[in-house]
């Protein structure tokens, strides 16, 4: 019992020296002060390249909302908010990623500092977030050569709201550039300590200000960021979907049905209503009634060409029944289909003619006796019947 809260002791202090040694600062030094160096940057504090530009940034919006007034100073005072937010949210990050205690032990004992494959990259961009190689002024990026490398348009507005020309901009971003530059370090301060003093210092409680009605409809807002994929959904996704299934629809519908509707009457032809009879589809009774009338159609065109206006009882009944014939002969050709048709019909015709040559040919065999006097009798028997036909 003794050894178990001696243990649980031991475990307790070395907690606590991980914490009080801040966490993954120790483990991981050159990320955390790399990374810190990036986000003073990212924050626009003084001596470092995002400074310079952010000041130049922010300094531009107030000339430009000088020279135009009205509506145009919204674009400063949204710059300056997200400058706040970017400073609050950056040091968000790196307290809850480096100072704060880690919810995993294990986990947290096997954490090393990143290779020099990795590390070297963020020192020489960390280095290179100093100002003085952009600008030697650390409080102006206008003498640096980085700002007069950068093209300025002729003007900053279109010529239909009377342009300012750039001396006159360069002259207000001249005048701008103090209040601007206390605006940016002030905001970034600002961001700074709310961030300390909502994540570090727990003075401020993060979900009981994220549930109030007001904050909570806007901590949603930007949360689903702006709600623009949900935007985007509905407006260009979900229509593209929906023209895509009608076209779709269209196409199994309209198109599918068109070529498996010819092919469908295809097979029916060529292999005729028996062929889906014998299947048993439901459709082979629709085929056969329209077969049906198409063929006494056909019988009934035929008896009437035939007739072509005779009234005579005989010819009437000739016609008929060749009506008759040409009817059951085109339902047949329905019904057993072409190659049916082919196979009774024609071949069938054919094969008749073959029948009568080959029993016409076994009838003259059986009269090749082979022998002179059977020949001379029927040499004198046909002499004799052309005689009596032609007396």
């Amino acid at each position: 019992m003794h050894n178990a809260l001696h243990h649980a002791d031991d475990h307790h202090t070395d907690a606590q020296d991980i914490r009080n040694m801040g966490g993954l600062r120790t483990k991981m030094p050159i990320t955390f002060w790399t990374f810190l160096i990036y986000a003073l940057a990212i924050s626009g504090v003084p001596f470092t390249s995002g400074f310079l530009s952010k000041d130049e940034i922010l300094a531009g919006a107030i000339a430009f909302g000088r020279l135009n007034g009205g509506w145009h100073w919204i674009i400063p005072i949204f710059g300056f908010f997200v400058a706040g937010l970017t400073a609050f949210y950056m040091f968000r990050l790196v307290i809850l990623t480096f100072l704060g205690e880690h919810k995993d032990p294990h986990r947290f004992e096997a954490v090393r500092e990143s290779p020099w494959v990795m590390t070297l990259p963020l020192i020489v961009f960390a280095v290179l977030s100093f100002f003085a190689f952009y600008s030697f002024n650390p409080i102006g990026a206008s003498s640096g050569w980085f700002y007069q490398a950068v093209a300025r348009p002729e003007s900053v507005v279109p010529n239909a709201v009377a342009a300012a020309t750039t001396e006159t901009f360069t002259e207000a971003l001249h005048d701008s550039h103090i209040l601007g530059m206390l605006l940016s370090l002030t905001v970034a301060i600002a961001g700074i300590f709310a961030a300390f003093a909502t994540y570090y210092w727990k003075k401020i409680d993060a979900d009981a200000i994220a549930t109030a009605p007001v904050i909570k409809y806007l901590y949603n807002f930007f949360l689903n960021k702006w709600y623009f994929d949900e935007l985007y959904q509905a407006i260009f996704v979900n229509e593209r979907i929906s023209l895509r299934m009608h076209i779709a629809g269209f196409d199994n519908v309209i198109i599918d049905g068109i070529v498996n509707g010819v092919a469908t009457w295809t097979l029916g032809i060529t292999h005729g209503v028996k062929h889906t009879w014998e299947e048993g589809r439901a459709g082979s009774i629709f085929y056969l009634i329209v077969f049906a009338l198409l063929s006494l159609f056909a019988g009934w065109q035929v008896a009437r060409g035939c007739l072509a206006g005779s009234g005579s009882t005989l010819v009437m009944i000739e016609c008929g029944l060749l009506g008759l014939g040409i009817a059951a002969l085109s339902f047949f050709l329905f019904y057993v289909g072409a190659g049916g048709f082919d196979n009774k019909i024609v071949d069938g015709i054919v094969n008749l003619f073959a029948y009568f040559a080959g029993s016409f040919g076994l009838l003259a065999r059986k009269l090749q006796t082979g022998k002179v006097q059977t020949y001379l009798a029927f040499a004198l028997f046909g002499a004799m019947v052309f005689f009596l036909w032609f007396r």
